[in-house]
């Protein structure tokens, strides 16, 4: 398995949501910027033992691979910059990925990360990570608050460009049941990159 040069890790900023939208169900929309820095810690272990997402966590690559890969590698800190605060950790994992038949038989094709051999997409790398941050949501008057839990899949460029699709499965508190999907794309490690999308409260 190529590993990946320099990994993205999968975040979820949340934002200031207009006092058009309150919750009980209504979908807020997100928009702001996320920043990501390797964890040589690997944080997102102790995270993921407290996992509360409504799917099971996913194996991270930091207990897949060699001790000779460094953490710093494969986990990351989050931290989001806007109306609103966030931070949390992230980790890059491992899934089966693969495609589906037309009679819909789903036919397996290996584990992320993949990365492409040669061609115009030589040098792009296919991911999974998962992510628990801590923040909050405002809408008006009314504000949610909690921990909140992603599943992500991106592909990444060499230079660490990353374009990325963050689903929602869960959180605590306020969060507890949330649903949404959330897309990134820019210099997330090293730099910045912009996301948009929307977090659906569960309560």
């Amino acid at each position: 398995m190529k590993m990946i040069t320099r990994p993205a890790m999968a975040t979820l900023s949340i934002v200031f949501a207009s006092t058009a939208y309150g919750f009980g169900g209504a979908c807020i929309p997100l928009t702001g910027v996320v920043q990501s820095t390797p964890d040589g810690a690997c944080t997102i272990r102790g995270a993921q033992s407290a996992w509360s997402g409504s799917e099971l966590p996913d194996p991270l690559l930091a207990d897949v691979l060699p001790s000779s890969v460094p953490a710093a590698s494969l986990c990351f800190t989050v931290k989001g910059f806007g109306t609103a605060q966030f931070s949390g950790s992230a980790g890059l994992t491992t899934v089966l990925a693969g495609n589906r038949t037309p009679q819909g038989e789903f036919v397996p094709r290996g584990p992320t990360p993949l990365t492409f051999e040669s061609g115009v997409r030589a040098g792009l790398t296919s991911f999974t990570a998962q992510t628990v941050l801590t923040g909050k949501v405002f809408a008006g008057p009314k504000q949610l608050s909690g921990k909140l839990y992603t599943k992500d899949t991106g592909t990444i460029t060499a230079d660490g460009k990353v374009a990325e699709i963050l689903k929602i499965v869960g959180g605590t508190k306020g969060f507890a049941g949330a649903t949404g999907t959330i897309a990134i794309a820019g210099q997330e490690l090293g730099g910045f990159a912009v996301y948009t999308g929307e977090i659906c409260p569960g309560q």
